[in-house]
């Protein structure tokens, strides 16, 4: 039983650490408390958007970055290494000349190049630029070099429901019967 156990928590160590073998998101402590990551491929606007809404690390939930501050703005370019054409989580494809960040923040801080936004073809979405130290509208349909996840800080009080069926899982994995595990169950609703 001992061997078993300790077979299973082997297994599950070895599966945490492969599953996060590909994801090193960097965390803004002094700011938002929130995690960022930098992936870099070809994509467009919309992939790029899809993509970060279906990732999550450590149980939160992705979206592309929004930045709402200048601390916020200094540590996302240094966090990818000044790089230009990287998709941000801005857009005014609703409304031209309203911006607004895919989360519904405020958006109140800027990083405009001079001269920028400019609609030139019909720009509706936002990017780094000048070396990443700037922002541009450019088309969603271009392909660009990357884009940005943001990981947002949630409370970390699991609910009683995922905890139950964790030590549902575990007292199977124990070896407890059926039976037992249906009344552990039926006692704690």
């Amino acid at each position: 039983m001992k061997s078993l156990l300790k077979f299973t928590a082997g297994v599950f160590l070895a599966f945490l650490l492969l599953t996060n073998a590909n994801a090193t998101p960097t965390q803004f402590v002094s700011g938002t408390g929130n995690w960022y990551e930098v992936i870099l491929t070809t994509v467009n606007w919309d992939s790029a958007n899809i993509l970060a809404e279906s990732s999550s690390y450590n149980g939160l939930d992705g979206h592309l970055v929004t930045v709402t501050s200048d601390s916020e703005w200094t540590f996302i370019k240094s966090l990818t290494d000044y790089r230009d054409n990287l998709w941000l989580g801005g857009t005014d494809s609703v409304t031209e000349g309203t911006w607004t960040w895919v989360t519904g923040e405020a958006f109140s801080f800027t990083a405009w190049a001079s001269g920028e936004p400019n609609d030139l073809r019909n720009e509706d979405y936002l990017e780094t630029w000048q070396s990443g130290n700037t922002w541009n509208d450019i088309a969603g349909t271009s392909t660009n070099y990357g884009y940005i996840i943001e990981y947002e800080e949630t409370s970390a009080v699991p609910e009683p429901a995922t905890m139950i069926l964790f030590g549902v899982g575990i007292l199977g994995l124990a070896g407890v019967s059926r039976k037992k595990i249906i009344q552990f169950y039926n006692s704690n609703r």
